[in-house]
C-alpha cells in the first residue's frame, strides 16, 4: 500500500515536471505576439526515458506527445516489496498479470510451489515451479529476487498468494497469505 502510494507520488512529480516544461515551451510563443522563439530560447524539450534520450524539436507540436509517452512508460512499471523468505504482496500490472517477487533462498533448492486465488481462505489454484521457470530477476531496491508473474488476472480483482519451497523432495510449511489489492 506504501509503495503503491510512493508509486503514485513519483508519477505525479513525473506529470508535474513534465507538464511544467510543456507549458512553459507552449507560452513562450503566445507571450511573443506570434510563434516565434526568442532569441536564445529552445522550443523542445530533451528528457531521460529509461535511460535513453527523448527530443521534441517541434514548437509546441510533440511536447505534449512526449509527456504521454512517458506518463504511459511510467504507468507499466511497478511497485515491488520483498519480503523476507516470501513472497511479495505482489502489484497488478494493466495487463492483467500479476508479479510475484520473494527473496532468492540462501540454501539450494529443487523449486516452487505457489497457491493463489481470489478468496484469502480458499486458494484454489496451485503451480508447482522449477527453478528453470523462475525469472532470477536484479531489483533496483532489493538486488536478486525470484521473479514469476501470474498471468490473466481480472483487472479489478483481489489475488491472494502463498509460497512453499520444495527441497529433497518435501516440501516446506506454505508462508502467510498475501493480499494484492485490486488497482
Amino acid at each position: 500500500m506504501i509503495r503503491n502510494i510512493l508509486l503514485s507520488l513519483s508519477l505525479l512529480t513525473l506529470c508535474c515536471i513534465s507538464g511544467c516544461s510543456t507549458v512553459y515551451d507552449n507560452t513562450i510563443g503566445l507571450f511573443a505576439g506570434n510563434n516565434s522563439t526568442p532569441q536564445g530560447q529552445e522550443t523542445g524539450s530533451e528528457d531521460v526515458v529509461d535511460g535513453n534520450t527523448v527530443s521534441d524539436s517541434t514548437p509546441g507540436s510533440g511536447a505534449l506527445a512526449n509527456t504521454t509517452e512517458r506518463i504511459d512508460s511510467a504507468k507499466a512499471t511497478t511497485a515491488k516489496v520483498a519480503v523476507e523468505g516470501s513472497p511479495s504482496p505482489a502489484i497488478q500490472t494493466p495487463s492483467d498479470e500479476v508479479e510475484v517477487l520473494w527473496k532468492i533462498p540462501e540454501e539450494p533448492v529443487e523449486g516452487f510451489v505457489l497457491k493463489y486465488g481470489f478468496d484469502r481462505q480458499s486458494l484454489s489454484e496451485e503451480i508447482a515451479l522449477g527453478l528453470n521457470q523462475i525469472e532470477k530477476y536484479d531489483d533496483p531496491e532489493f538486488g536478486f529476487v525470484y521473479r514469476y508473474v501470474l498471468k490473466n488476472i481480472p483487472p479489478s480483482q483481489k489475488v491472494f498468494v502463498r509460497l512453499a519451497t520444495r527441497t529433497d523432495g518435501k516440501l516446506t510449511p506454505f508462508s502467510e497469505v498475501f493480499e494484492v489489492a485490486a488497482e
